[in-house]
């Protein structure tokens, strides 16, 4: 009876105590909210470092000088920026006004207006929230939401950091507030997001984030913030822009894009490419002698490209190789280490080749997944836009077994 009291007492002591600490941290969430909601803008140093699910090593770390304001007149985001090189303060780097988007390209010398007036099938705007108004919404949700989520605090003499996991079937992302994704989760990817945030017990703001999901994961590291010091009022986006960049429109870019399509190509002779596959080889394509070509122009992270790959494995095996050539080519500008661990991790073992812009423009492949069938004289006899793995894969083989 006395171990078993005992016993009791233990389990009611350890749960009071695991109370204790959750309702210390929300109280401590709750002031380092308040702190951020003081903040009206803010100027600082950031690294940005990101990783893609088949790469231990960062596939791109980004050095930038923030400027951010609290924007409440912009009711999706709720804050503009700007991104300027860390190395060139002089320099644009991505910007949002709380209207428009600018995305900058410095090989072309464009700075492209994203006004959000293209449906993108999604109720938010596609865009990187700042990191200041990004750990504000997440630490608002914390105190807030009624999804099924995990609060994890690990404490130092010096930094809180919050673990945060959310149980749902979609996966929750942060533009401006919180959004469940409305594509459920591909090919078994698991819909728990986490985020993790580290805040300064000094000055009880975060410094750090990192969010994770089953397809990538990024983090943000800020480095000497001042507060307060500039105003809303003197930022114009405007101001940045380079005096010999062309200034263009993304609808009507978009619009020139579609009408650009691939299948006008049909009956042209394809463009020539001298790519590098995984395994080192290069493939040129006026050496390929089989009686048809089968390309499939792809991307590491496209679901409908991954979703095709079960049938671009099992036509490479159903015909012998005089008959038939399937060659991929990764169009998003992958690593080739990337490239690898890809083929890797789904197995399959036809030719994966690491693509380049100039080949996308060729073949006007934008969009992917495209399928490109060609005849013995590399004549492309049809084009293929999209996946579709109920009609997709008999439509491809239709064409093909025709051509044989």
């Amino acid at each position: 009876m006395k171990t078993k009291t005992l016993l009791t007492l233990l389990l009611v002591a350890v749960v009071m105590a695991a109370s204790a600490q959750s309702n210390e941290t929300e109280s401590y969430l709750k002031t380092v909210l308040k702190n951020l909601e003081a903040i009206q803008s803010a100027t600082y140093h950031v690294e940005i470092v990101g990783w893609t699910p088949y790469e231990t090593a960062p596939h791109v770390i980004k050095n930038r000088y923030v400027k951010e304001f609290d924007n409440p007149a912009d009711t999706t985001i709720g804050a503009s920026f700007i991104q300027l090189l860390a190395n060139d303060t002089s320099r644009i780097g991505l910007a949002y006004d709380g209207v428009a988007r600018v995305m900058v390209d410095d090989d072309r010398k464009t700075l492209e207006i994203d006004s959000f007036n293209v449906d993108r099938g999604v109720p938010f705007r596609l865009v990187s929230p700042p990191f200041y108004n990004y750990t504000k919404n997440i630490i608002r949700y914390i105190l807030t939401t009624t999804d099924s989520i995990t609060v994890e605090p690990q404490e130092s003499d010096t930094t809180l950091h919050v673990i945060l996991t959310i149980h749902e079937d979609h996966n929750v992302e942060f533009f401006g507030k919180a959004y469940k994704n409305p594509f459920p989760p591909m090919f078994g990817n698991d819909p728990t997001s986490r985020y993790e945030i580290w805040i300064d017990k000094r000055t009880n703001l975060p410094f750090k984030y990192l969010r994770e999901m089953s397809f990538n994961k990024n983090q943000s590291t800020v480095s000497n913030p001042v507060f307060n010091k500039v105003k809303i009022e003197n930022f114009s986006v405007a101001d940045y822009f380079p005096a010999d960049y062309e200034i263009i429109d993304y609808k009507e870019r978009m619009e020139r894009q579609k009408m650009q399509r691939a299948d006008v190509m049909e009956g042209t002779v394809a463009p020539d490419f001298l790519l590098t596959g995984t395994h080192g080889n290069q493939v040129s394509l006026k050496e390929i002698q089989s009686e048809v070509v089968l390309l499939h122009f792809t991307g590491i992270g496209c679901g409908p490209c991954l979703l095709s790959i079960p049938f671009m494995e099992k036509i490479s095996k159903e015909y012998p190789p005089q008959q038939l050539t399937v060659l991929s080519i990764e169009t998003w500008g992958n690593k080739m280490n990337t490239l690898k661990n890809y083929q890797a991790k789904h197995r399959f073992t036809y030719p994966f080749l690491q693509g380049n812009s100039d080949v996308t423009k060729a073949y006007n492949a934008m969009g992917v997944p495209r399928f490109f069938v060609l005849d013995k004289n590399h004549v492309i006899r049809k084009v293929f836009n999209g996946y579709d793995d109920k009609n997709s894969d008999n439509e491809i083989k239709k064409v093909i077994d025709a051509l044989l």
